[in-house]
């Protein structure tokens, strides 16, 4: 991801849209230093740490004036134990010390000299603001991490969907004449898998495939550089040949098993919905003589189970609390200016450094100057454009995979 002294000195407009708590690792890395994920709060910190002077990422967070909009979940990081929740009463904040940082948060841009910045909590607030008149946005829709999308509807105060959170950002941020940088991370695909279910992963895909389509749609794509990627892979597969039409999360139908059983066209090599614990496995396991053809029908038969109910967790083979994320490559797909920057093959942290070149901030500010590009960054392509060796991207979207989108706007 971009890091925050590319983010914040560029003189455009900056926002993280998540739907993970907006002290989570990926909104984290666009705007604190720490050396330690979990420090969301003071309450992880050592001591030793706090003596030294170092700050947990939520007041890193409300000590930050420069972003612009930041929406997602995780009150619980900015209230102390003092504090009640406004939509959860009898929950109280995580901090021990005392604060509560959304009133540090307002009252730090109110010292800073701002005017038009505004805190909500709800789906009525956040439809209530108005972005062509509001300068600076903090949403914290949930105490921890936002609803998944599949059970949005039921949430009691209402949040927004990552599609109406991406749009507000846009609009809030198209007010500033020089652009401007937005991450979007669709975090709750990650979770989805972590609990084996491909039901609540997939219907995040979906929220994220609608966030890109808004995205695209209000941006000028000659402009704006949309880049689309993910931070890992998972352990999920599809397997077993299924037929044309074949419902994704229902049973693969054209491979039969050894073991005669069903099994789903989506399954995990590890995670909760492992066929057996290691303990019961371990007692019903009989080691057959290699010679021997048949098979231990060790799974359980799943026929019964309705497979799209939100209540399925698809099988796996290694138990696990949590399934794990994957190693295989994962895609970058890019539009707009500079796009072709994006292709291929890369290390992940090559993705930032050609973010900062295709802006012209960070560490290529002057690239912008230059008549020509430099060779370690002609990737394929000849690039001669009529303002220098970079074309000005005039604002950056980028969307991941726990997944984020990032723009980025070209001035002419």
């Amino acid at each position: 991801m971009v890091q925050s002294y590319s983010l914040f000195f560029t003189g455009k407009a900056t926002g993280i849209v998540t739907t993970t708590r907006v002290t989570h690792a990926t909104p984290a890395a666009t705007y604190a230093h720490s050396p330690d994920r979990t420090w969301e709060t003071n309450r992880p910190m050592p001591l030793s740490e706090k003596r030294d002077g170092c700050q947990d990422i939520a007041t890193q967070l409300a000590a930050n004036t420069d972003l612009n909009v930041v929406l997602g979940g995780g009150r619980a990081t900015f209230l102390s134990l003092l504090h009640e929740d406004p939509e959860f009463p009898k929950l109280r904040g995580l901090r021990t010390d005392g604060k509560n940082l959304v009133n540090t948060w307002l009252n730090n841009h109110g010292d800073a000299g701002h005017t038009n910045f505004h805190y909500v909590w709800n789906q009525t607030q956040f439809d209530a603001v108005d972005p062509a008149t509001t300068n600076y946005l903090l949403g914290l829709f949930q105490p921890s991490h936002m609803q998944f999308a599949a059970l949005r509807k039921n949430d009691s105060a209402g949040e927004p969907s990552l599609e109406e959170m991406t749009e507000k950002a846009i609009q809030i941020m198209q007010n500033d004449p020089d652009g401007f940088v937005l991450v979007v991370e669709s975090g709750r695909i990650d979770h989805g898998h972590h609990m084996g279910s491909a039901q609540y992963a997939l219907e995040e895909v979906l929220a994220l495939d609608r966030a890109v389509k808004k995205a695209t749609d209000m941006v000028d794509l000659s402009e704006t550089l949309v880049i689309v990627t993910a931070d890992h892979s998972h352990t999920m597969v599809l397997q077993g040949y299924s037929t044309r039409g074949n419902p994704i999360l229902g049973f693969a139908n054209a491979k039969t098993p050894l073991d005669k059983l069903p099994y789903t066209s989506i399954g995990y090599l590890n995670g909760p919905g492992a066929v057996r614990t290691a303990a019961e496995k371990s007692l019903e396991m009989v080691q057959a003589p290699a010679s021997n053809k048949t098979f231990q029908a060790i799974r359980p038969d799943d026929s019964n189970w309705n497979t799209e109910s939100k209540l399925y967790f698809q099988q796996a083979l290694i138990p696990m609390e949590s399934e794990t994320h994957g190693g295989e490559d994962v895609p970058v797909y890019a539009v707009g200016p500079m796009a072709h920057l994006f292709h291929t093959t890369h290390e992940q942290s090559y993705l930032a450094h050609a973010m900062q070149y295709a802006a012209c901030i960070g560490d290529y500010a002057g690239a912008c100057d230059r008549t020509t590009v430099p060779s370690v960054l002609v990737v394929n392509h000849a690039m001669d454009h009529s303002n220098g060796g970079c074309t000005l991207v005039n604002s950056m979207l980028v969307l991941t995979i726990t997944l984020a989108l990032a723009i980025i706007h070209i001035e002419h």
